[in-house]
């Protein structure tokens, strides 16, 4: 029976300062982890904690200041994940970035410009983002 390693990787929080948080993940070898769980995440009710990876995703990790980071997405099973993608990318870039720099999205753009289900919608940011790329009020 093959041995699972487990270790703490470190994913980024965007809480107002960008925030590095321990997460137990599985190594596949080669800086390659899948995220088991994060203990802090709660999409359904906190609309000011922005993720950059989430549970289910796999990502590439490098060695920073003595701990792993994530900074490359490889792969996910977390539903919805480009929604979530979407959502970082606005608030990371301070809502500084345009519809048009987002082509890889369009799909993402709508669901979220029409999804008032979607908590993070009420990040600041990413409400402000909203009303000058979707013409939402509110």
């Amino acid at each position: 029976m093959k041995t699972i390693n487990t270790e703490d990787i470190y994913i980024r929080l965007l809480e107002g300062t960008e925030t590095w948080v321990p997460v137990p993940a599985i190594s596949y070898g080669n800086g390659i982890f899948e995220i088991k769980e994060n203990q802090y995440l709660d999409l359904e009710e906190d609309a000011t904690s922005i993720w950059e990876f989430l549970p289910g995703d796999t990502v590439e990790c490098v060695e920073q200041d003595k701990r792993l980071v994530a900074l490359k997405l490889v792969n996910s099973k977390f539903p919805n994940r480009k929604v979530y993608q979407l959502i970082f990318l606005i608030v990371k870039n301070i809502g500084k970035i345009k519809r048009y720099e987002l082509l890889e999205f369009e799909d993402e753009i709508k669901q979220l410009c029409l999804n008032e289900n979607i908590i993070q919608r009420q990040h600041p940011i990413v409400k402000k983002w909203l009303y000058e790329n979707c013409f939402i009020m509110g």
